[in-house]
């Protein structure tokens, strides 16, 4: 079974949630790109519902955007670093 096919636990959407968009006020902008209203994203998180399997491929897939343009980014600074010593 592949991580797109399981249920993201509560905290295990809090991990992504704060990874994405940080410690405070993470939970309407996952759910805005979720394309839920937030009472669905507080609703997992107080386990009222389990999430469903397919808000997983959607946040794997946010994390790894996230992760490339922060990579972009590193890149990106040190080379200009690099151009500031010449």
């Amino acid at each position: 079974m592949y991580l797109e096919d399981e249920r993201l636990t509560p905290k295990g959407l809090e991990i992504a949630g704060q990874a994405l968009f940080g410690k405070e006020r993470w939970k309407s902008p996952l759910a805005s790109i979720l394309g839920l209203q937030s009472s669905r994203i507080r609703d997992v998180v107080r386990g009222a519902r389990p999430s469903p399997v397919g808000w997983t491929e959607d946040i794997l897939k946010a994390l790894e955007e996230q992760s490339q343009r922060c990579l972009e980014a590193k890149e990106a600074l040190e080379k200009e670093m690099k151009k500031e010593r010449e």
